[in-house]
């Protein structure tokens, strides 16, 4: 595993607190992704049957009525609720630049959580706690964005 790499996978929060020795069996279980600018990685309405660990780049987070509702930049991921669900996926996720990348696929990841159970509970940890912490983000924009559009005052 390359010290590039090593550096990176600490930074990501898929894999928060676990070793690089930890990582490799996830690792050897993606599959590299590269996206041009504009291009859709992932369509609304899709299922969804795999994450992107970004490692390069930024995606937009479209809604299907055009509407861009985040912009989600290298070293975190997307496609976690839908893997973790089995939901159909929410939004567009489109390369705003040059995007690369990992993902891994719903069945691979269930496979480990079940061949590998403390990596899994460490895995599915990390997860949720990231979906919670964009979760947390997203309120506190939208009360801003409702604040500001009633004046500040409650009714």
């Amino acid at each position: 595993m390359s010290q590039n790499l090593v550096d990176a996978l600490i930074r990501i929060p898929l894999f928060n607190g676990l070793s690089p020795t930890d990582c490799k069996p996830v690792l050897g279980l993606c599959k590299s992704a590269s996206y041009e600018e504009g291009a859709k990685i992932y369509e609304a309405g899709s299922p969804g049957t795999e994450m992107l660990i970004l490692l390069k780049g930024s995606v937009h987070v479209v809604l299907p009525d055009g509407t861009e509702v985040a912009t989600v930049s290298a070293i975190d991921t997307v496609g976690e609720m839908e893997i973790v669900g089995g939901l159909q996926r929410t939004a567009d996720i489109v390369a705003a630049e040059e995007v690369s990348g990992m993902t891994i696929g719903r069945g691979v990841l269930e496979g480990l959580f079940q061949n590998e159970p403390f990596l899994g509970i460490a895995l599915l940890r990390n997860i949720v706690e990231n979906i919670a912490n964009k979760l947390t983000e997203t309120d506190k924009e939208l009360a801003a964005r409702i604040s500001n559009e009633s004046g500040g005052t409650k009714g």
